[in-house]
């Protein structure tokens, strides 16, 4: 039978670590290296840039109730804000769920959940956080 990938590497051992402490551990140690470029946007993040930005996130999905294992639905483009929410859904040990951009919202009515928006534009990002159960018309 012929397999249908490339198999790695076997010797080499699992992080024993979270994303969240592997992402404080590589701040740690290149603080000032880049971490993320986003040229459709003209963005660039040193490590310890993303992770102030990360930081800023997850407080703020603390402080609207969000617990380790709950999911955190995200709708919206390939962008640095995209990775930011992640990222700082991992620290807060949430379960990000990827909902695809090309969805027409009258595809999302029947989700029935709370709704993490971003909208980008040349000038500004706007992120919008929610827990209650929205409308897909209100977004």
């Amino acid at each position: 039978m012929i397999e249908s990938y490339t198999r790695g590497p076997r010797d080499k051992s699992l992080l024993a670590m979270t994303i969240g402490e592997a992402l404080d551990a590589t701040v740690a140690a290149y603080p000032q290296r880049e971490a993320l470029v986003v040229c459709h946007q003209n963005l660039r993040y040193t490590w310890a840039e993303l992770a102030a930005e990360v930081l800023v996130v997850a407080r703020a999905l603390l402080m609207l109730g969000l617990k380790p294992g709950e999911r955190l639905g995200i709708w919206a483009p390939n962008c640095a804000q995209w990775c930011i929410a992640q990222l700082a859904s991992a620290k807060v040990g949430a379960i990000l769920v990827n909902i695809n951009p090309a969805y027409r919202s009258s595809e999302l009515e029947y989700g029935g959940w709370g709704a993490m928006e971003l909208k980008t534009n040349v000038s500004r990002i706007r992120v919008r956080f929610t827990r209650q159960r929205l409308r897909i018309n209100e977004l």
